[in-house]
């Protein structure tokens, strides 16, 4: 029998395993493979595109289209003698304008009046013909290389839903710019049009001259001879105004509350006279001085310029006025204070205080008065201001448009001395050397229609099939698994081919379920694969075998029953004594795999109502026994925290060479958590095709924070990526699948 192992070191688990495959996780070879797990909606897609392609092709409304060409060439001027040649460059510009003006509503409205098309199918329910017949119309130049460049080969085309229109639209068109031609020839340089043109740009011209001086006779207030603004300067003494008498106030209001609070708190003869000393103004005629000198400068300014009767004259004189009342009243009243408090300084000091302070009171008063005669200055300066900026904005636009204007009318009047020097001299022939064409159907294309659809369809089949891919949480293959979660795959087990005829072939009096293909099918894939993951427990990498291995998975439905009972038959069948234990207390399955009792088992051993030999049964298979579960407890996560629970592995251990544990999946419940403490290895199971990743992951991370040992992944139903055709019953024992492989 094999040695107890209980203490044997955790495989390598994570990145730095020697098993690990450190390939990325996302390569060509793997979007290939997701692609062709897609392909029905790549190939949907297509189909669907092609569908939508032909759909619009048989509903779309056929366009058809005529064609014709003229060769438009200059005609040999006569001789100008000594005209500078420069002159006649006029003409080349206007050959250059022509597909301009046969594009123009203008003269879309002429060939339909010319031609008759109002009645054509094509236009009569339109509202706007002429747009309607340039909507369809196309012109483009082909100038010839062996001739000069105002020479050149015009091509018309028109294209509308009316096979017979297309041709009648076309010839009335280009019957409209031959008649242009030879009217132009007579008039060559457009000389009426700019004539025209040029008289009445003079008429504009003067009136916005006549505006223009009416403006300047007109200004603003403020408005000086040099062309600036006296608000500005006004501005910035009233703003300096303001600032001093802001400082003036705050400097008035700090000794009033200095003196009231001084005569609260008892006034002393010493105290009012160093009061007094402190709040001496400055000199009356200095301050005066420097207010009025400004005021009086600006007033002698405004008289100069507007006399005594301007607005402006009459707002400096107030302000003159306010100054001086204000510093006469404030002289007035420290005067009297000062007078008073020499007199009755000595005998009563508080009264004194008292009149001194409704002074300063009067003061206050007479600096609010000032600064609300500042601010409606202030008021009115700014609409004044807006008033000459607004003058301003108008001069200098009228200004502009008078010099463009002027500009124009010179380049006009050169036009016109040229055009009579030109006029008659030089014109054009425009000859048709293709006629307009019977309609040919044009769109739409059928093979033009089926590809761009085509290639759009398969365009979205792609999107489809990649957004499922991106969407498809779960595992693609054993590469995936191993890069995801740093774990060897111990095996890959094929899905077994269990038709209906296979389960009615199964042998009678044989009790086993067909699933057990180990026992069943020795020769088939799955069970290589199982004696390759018997191989891996045996022969790992360090030399060790673990004794009682717990099989587990991350939810329901990943094949964890079928393995372990597989694994155990697959190790009894090389003469090792194996007990499988039945570990899921909740949904157990073990005993019907195998057709044996559940009456008694692992929950009767741990609740102490029978002894270990009591609970463990023959399976029927040499070298086999099973411990079912039992009847199914109430406090299954009690139990395998028990003691008792601890003392059946030591008895296992003793008496059988290889302990096998099947326990629910780990996200269920907490019973295989507390189990993968006490084994010496973990095997845990993973279906392919039905497993989340998060979820794997997260199963695995349960385990490592047990500090259990893990011996690696198998993966069920790992033909899900291959073709089912490697996994048909040979003859022989294949070699294909052996421990490790991915």
């Amino acid at each position: 029998m094999l040695q107890s192992s209980t203490n044997l070191p955790a495989l390598p688990n994570g990145p730095t395993s020697p098993d690990v495959d450190e390939t990325p996780l996302v390569n060509l070879s793997d979007l290939l493979t997701g692609l062709w797990r897609r392909k029905f909606l790549i190939v949907l897609g297509t189909l669907v595109g092609m569908a939508l392609g032909a759909g619009y092709y048989m509903t779309a409304e056929p366009v058809y289209r005529s064609k014709a060409k003229l060769m438009v060439a200059r005609k040999a001027p006569y001789n100008l003698g000594n005209v500078d040649a420069r002159l006649l460059t006029y003409q080349g510009d206007t050959l250059s304008l022509h597909d301009t003006l046969i594009e123009s509503p203008m003269f879309a409205a002429q060939a339909i009046a010319q031609g008759g098309l109002s009645g054509l199918a094509s236009l009569a329910a339109e509202d706007e013909p002429a747009e309607a017949v340039l909507d369809g119309l196309s012109v483009s130049r082909e100038t010839e290389e062996d001739t000069d460049s105002t020479n050149c080969i015009l091509k018309f085309s028109w294209q509308g839903t009316n096979r017979d229109d297309c041709q009648t639209v076309l010839n009335a068109v280009v019957a409209q710019y031959q008649q242009h031609i030879r009217e132009s020839s007579h008039d060559a340089s457009g000389l009426d049009l700019v004539e025209s043109n040029n008289a009445e740009l003079e008429r504009d011209l003067k009136t916005k001259q006549l505006a223009y001086h009416q403006l300047l006779e007109t200004p603003p207030t403020g408005w000086n001879e040099t062309g600036g603004t006296l608000q500005r300067e006004r501005m910035a003494e009233i703003e300096r105004r303001r600032s001093e008498l802001a400082i003036q106030r705050a400097e008035t209001t700090r000794q009033l509350n200095h003196l009231q609070q001084a005569i609260a708190q008892g006034i002393t003869e010493d105290d009012l006279a160093a009061m007094t000393v402190q709040a001496e103004p400055e000199p009356v005629a200095d301050s005066l001085e420097k207010v009025l000198f400004p005021l009086l400068l600006e007033e002698k300014t405004l008289l100069a310029d507007y006399g005594a009767g301007h607005p402006d004259v009459q707002t400096v004189r107030e302000r003159i006025r306010l100054a001086r009342d204000f510093f006469h009243e404030s002289t007035q009243a420290r005067t009297q204070i000062i007078n008073q408090a020499g007199n009755e300084q000595a005998s009563n000091p508080t009264e004194v205080a008292k009149r001194y302070a409704r002074t300063l009171e009067h003061e206050l008063k007479s600096i609010s008065d000032s600064e609300q005669a500042l601010s409606e200055l202030v008021a009115s300066e700014r609409q004044a201001m807006n008033e000459v900026a607004k003058y301003q904005e108008r001069q200098h636009r009228l200004l502009a448009e008078i010099k463009r204007d002027e500009a124009l009318r010179d380049t006009l009047v050169n036009r016109v001395h040229e055009a009579h020097l030109t006029r008659d001299l030089i014109g054009y022939d425009a000859n048709l050397i293709e006629p307009p064409t019977v309609a040919k159907k044009v769109a739409p294309r059928l093979l033009l229609v089926i590809g761009i659809a085509t290639f759009l369809g398969l365009q979205s089949g792609l999107g489809l099939a990649l957004l499922a891919e991106a969407r498809d949480k779960r595992f693609r293959n054993p590469q995936e698994i191993r890069g995801r979660l740093g774990l060897p795959i111990v095996g890959q087990v094929p899905t077994p081919a269990l038709s209906r005829k296979a389960r009615k072939s199964q042998p009678q009096g044989q009790p086993f379920d067909p699933v057990l293909g180990a026992h069943y099918r020795p020769n088939s894939a799955e069970a290589e694969a199982y004696r390759g993951i018997r191989a891996s427990l045996f022969f790992n990498q360090n030399g060790q075998t673990p004794q009682v291995v717990q099989v587990t998975s991350p939810n329901q439905g990943d094949g964890k029953s079928a393995l372990v009972a597989n694994l155990a038959i697959s190790v009894a069948q090389t003469g090792k004594q194996v007990l499988l234990i039945d570990g899921c207390m909740r949904n157990p399955s073990v005993h019907r795999l195998f057709g044996a009792s559940a009456e008694t088992g692992m929950t009767s051993y741990l609740a102490g109502d029978a002894e270990f030999g009591d609970v463990v049964v023959s399976s029927g298979i040499p070298g086999l026994s099973l411990m079912p579960c039992g009847p199914l407890p109430g406090n299954a996560a009690d139990l395998i925290a028990s003691t008792a629970f601890h003392a059946l592995l030591d008895e296992a251990r003793g008496q059988y060479d290889l302990v096998l544990i099947d326990t629910p999946a780990l996200l269920t419940v907490t019973d295989p958590r507390l189990v993968a403490g006490l084994v010496d290895g973990v095997l845990l199971a993973i279906r392919v095709s039905s497993n989340d990743r998060s979820q794997a992951e997260q199963a695995k991370e349960i385990l490592e924070t047990i500090d259990t040992r893990l011996l690696g992944v198998v993966v069920n139903a790992g033909d899900h990526w291959r073709s089912k055709a490697s996994y048909s019953e040979p003859t022989a024992t294949p070699a294909g699948i052996v421990a490790g492989q991915g």
